[in-house]
């Protein structure tokens, strides 16, 4: 078999987990609706039919997102309130330069931003859309997660090899939480909302890739970094510490930036 066939049977496998993910696992609302979309490089504007699925917990939404030109399966973190609610979607990759979507669903009205890699407009649409309740959700059963919760402490540069980090050690933290996803804070202060951060991806921790602008470091905002957390935990309850390093290696010319890690729990 060529490497270029096993190339493509691997992205089909991929692909279908993802699709199969997003099919097994049980939501509470569903959105669904067309928007068009004139982006640059385009001959004409598309119809972009979508659908958004997702659960909500203390406000804050976590879902999957799919459609018919920028993504078959890309996950949703966002918030709801009395003003409506306000989802956020990191595509997979830069297409038609739109790295990521925004959007906001009120009283039967959905607003769709396009936006590039520095968070500017690139296109918006203004569509009616509604939000099903969907009568087959079942809920999941409460996670234990032992080395969930926030931890703060140190971090501490030991390596920058092209001088492209800065990573602000005022507040750092990390959370760590119990859909399984962890998040480095910096400027930290009571609260998670609106706090600058880099996004670790799942847990337990695995190299994430991150395209775009990252807080703290100078990388190309057209680039991607390889996100890389190795360590370990120790203890227990408020006692839990974690000791590792932070790698960040740009993909393009593998230069990279080395933190020493120094983080005690303070709540779970």
């Amino acid at each position: 078999m060529s490497i270029s066939i096993r190339i493509v049977a691997l992205l089909t496998l991929l692909l279908a987990s993802l699709s199969s993910y997003a099919q097994d696992k049980s939501y509470q609302y569903q959105l669904d609706g067309v928007y068009p979309a004139n982006l640059p490089g385009l001959s004409s504007p598309q119809r972009i039919k979508f659908t958004l699925q997702w659960n909500e917990k203390d406000q804050f939404i976590k879902g999957v997102y799919s459609d018919s030109f920028f993504t078959t399966s890309s996950p949703v973190t966002g918030t709801t309130g009395v003003l409506g609610r306000v989802f956020s979607i990191r595509l997979p990759r830069i297409l038609q330069n739109v790295s990521q979507l925004s959007l906001t669903s009120a009283n039967g009205t959905v607003m769709v931003f396009m936006k590039d890699v520095t968070e500017m407009t690139v296109d918006q649409a203004n569509i009616q859309a509604n939000v099903v309740t969907k009568i087959d959700y079942v809920p999941e059963p409460e996670s234990t997660c032992e080395d969930c919760g926030l931890y703060m402490g140190t971090i501490s540069e030991v390596g920058d090899s092209k001088n492209q980090c800065n990573l602000p050690e005022y507040g750092f933290a990390m959370e760590i939480t119990k859909d399984d996803r962890a998040k480095f804070y910096f400027y930290y202060s009571e609260s998670t909302l609106g706090v600058p951060d880099h996004d670790l991806g799942s847990f337990p921790f695995a190299p994430k890739q991150h395209c775009g602008m990252l807080v703290g470091t100078s990388f190309p905002p057209d680039g991607c970094q390889t996100l890389s957390v190795k360590g370990t935990f120790a203890g227990s309850g408020k006692e839990k510490s974690f000791r590792g390093k932070y790698t960040i290696t740009d993909e393009k010319d593998q230069e990279n930036c080395v933190y020493d890690l120094v983080l005690e729990r303070k709540q779970i």
